[in-house]
């Protein structure tokens, strides 16, 4: 019987029976389709919904309480499904809205006939009749020379694509073309549709109407290229002069899997850029982790609130919205859903125009990313735009403990599309009161392009640069983190005469509710929303800035608006130069942020945070610039901006140069080199990494703590000490590597007048895992007259344990972490003794 199935693997099938028995996701799931399947249909929607719920539970043969169906409602629900199939309205109009509508029909009633042959081992020439009219239809509409090419075109190819495999050996059928035909015209459509007007097979492209639509085409695509795969067995397809194989096994389409994944927050939810609804996921994409192995990660976890997983009613829920993938995802096998194996945490994508920065894959982990689109991914190669484009070029968004911080509006519905798609809805740059809204009017090509352009990124920090031109204005926005945990954005806009430039932050919460805290005296806000807590600082340079608040509004989830404050700052001048650090922490985390320095040509921003401290330096040209900080010491430098996030002594530790040849700290020159670059240097214990952009061969000079013993890694040619620096020749300008460290040696650096009271010794043994059975020791050391405290924070300054520490006479004493303790992640130990602190920080995999 199961052998006569084309839809889906028999084997697959009889994975499914079993899984309904033994996993509770999957018995929930069958229970809402027996539900369906009894109950009275309300729309043609609706009734395909049931047919195909009738037919996988006639398959089943099991009711809600999972006892056998009795004979009496096996015959009832026989009649049913008999009934909806003979009922089936086979007009397919040029109607471009309702493709989407005719295509969940056309591919639930195929669906439900296959079961039905399946279950009665027979056929009906009149069901199959009005299905390959219904099929002939759909692609006559495909083949008109001006069809849309879009995702309501792409449903509805996957809709006559699985009547091609489902009807392919029906005999004398009435219609202008063949089963065959149906399914060419089909996978030709998607193909063209996709690598021609959607995306581009030569690069990351991804899918230019944005997340939710590639997961709208999906829902129907997904289905047809499990049922396809299994109709072609390992072969491939010929259609016409083409040769197509299974997308499934085609490296295209692996570039717009893994960019969709790439994308994904950590919650599991799409990020909501474009006209993306805020708390949409993607659970079907997990079908496709069953039938290819190395794509097991596309069966994401998804969470619900308070990061729990998502309860699978709700799981239900997302697997119907407008087409019915349950069936579909039960059949498929879909592996256990797992964090992510995908080993990038950062990914920057130029030609898809986005740039994500993450700190992991976790739940709770920090999200932070931005989007700049131009040409294909843009446009679609259409005249008119993609129709799902928004005037958000360089905005971001913001997510960190499981709470969305940082605002993109998303989508309400269609008909309220207005409401969000302008500039003055997205965290841009506005000029005069507009973003980059629509270039003419009537069209909906919103946005201009835009280019990620000047970008570095290592395991800790990144940097991406992204410029665009709209309303008569140069726009250029960097955006920079360390350890993401700092963001730092600096935006330069320049026009040729006067205008009203503005940044936008929109945070999640209102000032009416209490959940917006603006303190613009000291040019800063706060959002609260749930126990995380935003705290941001915007300072503009050498004009006078005027902080508001505005109210906007945002769609929380489909159909729905909601309110929310933002923070408008505003200059008056040919040019706008914008310096703003965000933090995003435990709401009991103390953290304090100020600007230091307030001039002309140099700002400079700190954060306090309970385990470390940032500066941000941004200069207003990238020419020498020398300021005294308060408290810190003087600085000199030529780049456009210096971030850095200090040691207990207060130096330099880990930091970030943009576009500059030097910077100076007090009597130390920590870097010159002979080409500007971009540069990044992360401190531990035991050895610098650092990474170098420029754009030619160069030679660097950078100041270390000891004496260097070995240099690994990739860019440089040649490399020796020179006091209490290192020289580093790069043969062309790009440079990763680690610089090792002889701490046996004696320290290049001079002693400070200050003994310490208090060290953290590096911690052993690394790498740790979590779960391993062993524990994690951490040697400090405090001077015999103190008593000390060790507080444990995790990445977003939560405190996660606080570690007893006993007065000792000499020497380092260990401090323990058991490792079921702590869940994978980036954790700081702060150690406090006689108003002293050292912090280290430390990875658990």
């Amino acid at each position: 019987m199961l052998t006569s199935l084309r839809s889906g693997n028999p084997q697959r099938i009889l994975f499914a029976l079993n899984n309904i028995d033994n996993d509770q996701l999957a018995r929930t799931l069958y229970v809402d389709l027996y539900q369906i399947a009894g109950s009275e249909p309300s729309s043609p929607i609706t009734a395909s919904a049931a047919a195909k719920a009738l037919g996988f539970v006639l398959l089943v043969g099991r009711d809600a309480e999972m006892q056998p169906m009795s004979e009496e409602e096996f015959a009832e629900k026989i009649s049913m499904l008999e009934a909806l199939l003979e009922n089936i309205n086979p007009e397919v109009t040029g109607v471009v809205e309702q493709f989407q509508w005719r295509a969940v029909e056309l591919m639930q009633y195929c669906t439900a006939y296959d079961f039905y042959r399946g279950i009665t081992g027979k056929t009906s020439p009149s069901i199959e009749e009005r299905l390959s009219h219904f099929a002939d239809n759909a692609a006559q509409q495909l083949e008109n020379s001006f069809v849309i090419r879009n995702n309501l075109s792409l449903k509805l190819a996957a809709a006559a694509g699985i009547a091609g495999i489902i009807l392919r050996d029906t005999d004398a059928l009435a219609t202008r073309r063949s089963p065959q035909q149906w399914l060419g015209i089909a996978i030709r459509h998607i193909d063209e549709t996709i690598w021609e007007y959607q995306s581009n097979p030569d690069g990351w492209y991804g899918y230019s109407e944005g997340p939710w639509y590639f997961r709208y085409a999906m829902m129907n695509l997904i289905p047809f290229f499990l049922a396809f795969d299994t109709h072609l067995d390992g072969g491939t397809f010929a259609f016409e002069d083409r040769i197509f194989e299974s997308p499934l096994r085609d490296a295209r389409y692996h570039t717009l899997f893994d960019w969709i994944s790439a994308l994904r927050m950590p919650d599991g939810m799409l990020p909501p850029f474009e006209d993306t609804y805020m708390k949409a996921y993607f659970p079907e994409l997990a079908s496709i982790g069953g039938v290819l192995p190395a794509y097991q990660h596309l069966a994401w976890p998804n969470y619900g609130e308070d990061l729990a997983p998502m309860e699978a009613a709700r799981f239900s829920r997302e697997l119907s919205r407008t087409f019915d993938g349950r069936v579909d995802y039960l059949i498929s096998a879909p592996p256990t859903p797992a964090h992510s194996t995908m080993s990038q945490q950062t990914w920057i994508m130029p030609d898809a125009g986005y740039a994500v920065f993450r700190s992991g894959w976790e739940a709770d982990a920090s999200y932070f990313a931005l989007i700049g689109k131009h040409g294909i991914a843009r446009t679609h190669r259409s005249p008119v735009g993609s129709g799902h484009k928004q005037a958000n070029e360089t905005a971001f968004v913001l997510q960190a403990g499981g709470e969305l911080l940082a605002l993109e509006p998303g989508y309400h519905s269609s008909k309220e599309r207005e409401a969000l798609v302008y500039g003055a809805n997205h965290n841009v740059i506005l000029v005069d009161g507009r973003g980059a809204d629509s270039t003419s009017f009537g069209t909906s090509l919103f946005g201009a392009d835009s280019f990620i352009q000047d970008t570095i990124s290592t395991q800790e920090h990144g940097s991406v640069t992204i410029r665009t031109h709209y309303q008569d204005a140069d726009i250029e926005r960097s955006a920079s983190h360390l350890h993401h945990r700092f963001f730092m954005i600096t935006d330069r806009a320049e026009s040729g005469f006067t205008r009203m430039f503005t940044h936008q932050l929109h945070g999640n919460g209102t000032l009416s509710e209490g959940s917006f805290v603006p303190s613009y005296d000291d040019h800063s806000a706060q959002w609260t929303s749930g126990s995380m807590r935003l705290h941001a600082i915007t300072h503009a340079l050498g004009s006078d800035v005027t902080h508001e608040t505005v109210s906007r509004l945002h769609a929380p989830s489909s159909s729905t608006f909601a309110k929310h404050d933002a923070m408008y700052s505003s200059v008056t001048s040919d040019r706008g130069l914008f310096h703003s650090v965000l933090y995003a922490a435990s709401t009991d985390e103390d953290v304090s942020t100020r600007v230091l320095v307030n001039a002309a040509d140099v700002s400079v921003i700190h954060v306090q945070t309970p385990v470390d401290e940032l500066l941000s330096l941004m200069t207003e040209t990238a020419s020498h610039v020398q300021t005294s900080v308060p408290e810190f010491g003087e600085f000199s430098t030529d780049a456009k901006t210096f971030h850095c996030i200090l040691d207990a002594a207060g130096r330099p530790e880990s930091w970030m140069l943009d576009d500059g040849s030097f910077i100076r700290h007090d009597d130390r020159m920590l870097l010159s080199s002979s080409l500007e670059l971009q540069a990044t240097v992360t401190a531990t214990a035991t050895h610098y990494r650092l990474s170098v952009r420029a754009d030619g061969a160069l030679q660097l000079r950078l100041r270390v703590p000891y004496h260097v013993s070995h240099v690994a890694g990739n860019g440089i040619s040649a490399w020796e000490m020179d006091g209490n620096a290192v020289l580093l020749k790069l043969t062309d300008g790009i440079a990763d590597c680690s610089l090792e460290f002889n701490t046996v040696a004696t320290s290049v650096e001079q002693s400070h007048a200050i003994a310490q009271t208090c060290r953290i010794h590096a911690p052993y043994p690394q790498p740790f895992l979590s779960g391993s059975g062993a524990a994690l020791i951490i040697p400090v050391e405090i001077a015999a007259t103190h008593t000390a405290a060790a507080v444990l924070y995790d990445a977003l300054g939560r405190k996660s344990m606080e570690l007893p520490v006993r007065r000792a006479t000499s020497g380092p004493q260990p401090l323990l972490i058991a490792a079921e303790s702590l869940r994978p992640g980036t954790y700081y130990l702060r150690l406090q003794a006689d108003g002293q602190s050292a912090v280290k920080r430390f990875i658990i995999h």
